[in-house]
């Protein structure tokens, strides 16, 4: 498993800006946010592939932008604008294979009355068809806003798309007031990316070891999992108040990672 730091960390800094902080701050992997369409064109894209290859980090997943549009595109009962939000994501897996990732992270639909948990399976299904057709991944996250804050919807997603693949957010299944690990239990051996943070009673969104979750029994979890996947510190602007907090979430996490190999399950 690789550590490192999504984008979105830094956020409102621009995205090129932000991967170069990322890369600088010691992440061994990163997620990017694009942030803005002009964000997806090829001579932007080339650049932060050379920031890639040079520092040799590895790009683990993309979260685009449009995640707020996704209702829209894929959850109205309007074909065309679903044909046009595939054509979208398209673009976004011909990114995401360029740059040697493996994972577009999906919000999906709003959790509003009327939303159709069986509607969203078929709609879903078809973009993973779409990034199979890649050979790459959408990767659906927990959102509390989101029906995605229901564990069921993950289990029903993994019943009917077997090689499905989940992004866990810790943060946003404590906004959902759901466990870690009831979300753990729903997305099961889908689990392929997590968006790491701390917490506390006071604060759901805190750098590693600024809070009180039990990172040792988490890591110890994943590892009865098998968790093959990588995993990226994400927080807020509000969050956090100094680059160093980055730099020593990224340490104490890769240490608890290391010493939860040597422990007892």
């Amino acid at each position: 498993m690789k550590i490192g730091i999504s984008t979105a960390t830094f956020y409102p800094l621009e995205t090129e800006q932000a991967l170069t902080r990322a890369i600088e701050l010691g992440a061994s992997c990163v997620e990017i946010f694009f942030n803005a369409f002009c964000e997806t064109k090829p001579e932007f894209v080339r650049q932060l592939g050379e920031q890639l290859q040079e520092h040799q980090v590895k790009l683990t997943s993309l979260h685009p932008f449009t995640s707020g549009m996704e209702p829209m595109f894929f959850f109205s009962n309007y074909p065309r604008r679903f044909s046009d939000g595939l054509e979208l994501y398209r673009h976004y897996f011909e990114i995401l294979a360029e740059l040697g990732g493996r994972y577009i992270i999906l919000h999906g639909h709003h959790n509003k009355p009327g939303a159709s948990m069986e509607q969203y399976v078929e709609r879903y299904a078809r973009l993973h068809e779409l990034g199979r057709s890649f050979g790459l991944y959408i990767a659906q996250e927990n959102v509390a806003r989101c029906l995605s804050r229901d564990p069921e919807l993950f289990r029903r997603i993994a019943q009917a798309v077997p090689d499905a693949k989940f992004t866990l957010d810790i943060k946003q299944a404590i906004r959902s007031g759901v466990t870690v690990e009831e979300m753990l239990d729903a997305m099961g051996e889908h689990l392929a990316h997590i968006h790491v943070s701390d917490n506390s009673p006071q604060c759901d969104c805190l750098p590693v070891g600024e809070g009180t979750m039990d990172f040792a029994a988490f890591f110890r979890r994943l590892r009865r999992m098998n968790y093959q996947g990588d995993m990226v510190l994400e927080l807020y602007q509000d969050s956090y108040h100094h680059p160093s907090q980055l730099s020593r979430s990224l340490r104490r996490l890769e240490n608890l990672w290391n010493q939860s190999a040597g422990e007892q399950p």
